[in-house]
């Protein structure tokens, strides 16, 4: 169908496209020398598993460019 998206579009629409809905910077939502990055690493590569990806684990949570412990 032509409503359908794929596992990677969604993703997107909830990571690097979500700050340019919201009107933010054009610097937030993405990875660049120069961003200060809020981000998480995942334990998981979630492309390998989609139908698992809410058991995904959070290895390292990031704000404004460095690592909350």
């Amino acid at each position: 169908s032509s409503q359908q998206v794929t596992f990677k579009q969604a993703l997107e629409a909830y990571t690097a496209s979500a700050p340019q809905k919201m009107n933010l910077k054009p610097s937030y939502g993405t990875l660049k020398k120069g961003n200060k990055a809020h981000m998480v690493l995942l334990k998981n590569n979630p492309f390998k598993n989609q139908k698992s990806l809410r058991n995904i684990l959070i290895s390292q949570t990031w704000f404004a460019g460095k690592p909350l412990l």
